[in-house]
């Protein structure tokens, strides 16, 4: 959001699940940092690991979003060294950048907070925030998966498919995933 409103002076949504402000692709993108080098202390090596680990992460997601859900929400070919407009070497950088940030100083402070977090406590919110992130997942993945459904003409077949579609027009999808488009 931060480079988007850098490059055109507009905020403009980022998000990828319906309850939130949360991108998965940068959730995961973190989890996938804390497990890989979280102890790696050469700032270089996080840095090229990063890059590479982001990048082939976000051409991943996008070649998944494409086989599943037939949209792309992200498209990277008009930058230099692009790999199937699906990432690039700029967006590998950015994502080298970000891996530094993160290791070095947004990964300890939330350490540091939740050290002092009491056990009991941390393990409710723990849970809690797991179950609210499965769900919100689910309801998202079904959501967008009736959307693309509904494009293709297939009529709602039972109460689950009538709830989507009332709960989650298209109307209201495009608001929440202004960069989704299909693909052709």
């Amino acid at each position: 959001m931060l480079l988007e409103f850098i490059k055109s002076g507009t905020w403009q949504n980022r998000s990828a699940l319906i309850y939130g402000p949360f991108n998965l692709v940068y959730g995961l993108g973190a989890v996938l940092f804390m497990i890989s080098l979280y102890r790696v202390r050469n700032l270089w090596v996080v840095f090229i690991l990063g890059a590479f680990l982001g990048g082939f992460f976000e051409y991943m997601i996008s070649w998944l979003q494409e086989i599943i859900f037939h949209t792309t929400s992200w498209d990277y070919s008009n930058h230099f060294l692009n790999f199937d407009g699906r990432t690039s070497l700029f967006v590998a950088i950015g994502w080298g950048i970000l891996s530094v940030v993160f290791i070095k100083w947004i990964a300890p402070f939330f350490d540091r907070w939740i050290d002092r977090i009491p056990r009991r406590p941390g393990l409710l919110i723990t849970w809690f925030v797991l179950l609210f992130f499965v769900f919100n997942i689910t309801v998202t993945t079904l959501a967008v998966w009736r959307e693309t459904n509904r494009s293709d003409g297939i009529e709602a077949r039972n109460d689950l498919e009538r709830f989507l579609d009332e709960h989650f027009p298209d109307s209201r999808l495009e608001k929440i995933f202004p960069n989704k488009k299909e693909k052709d």
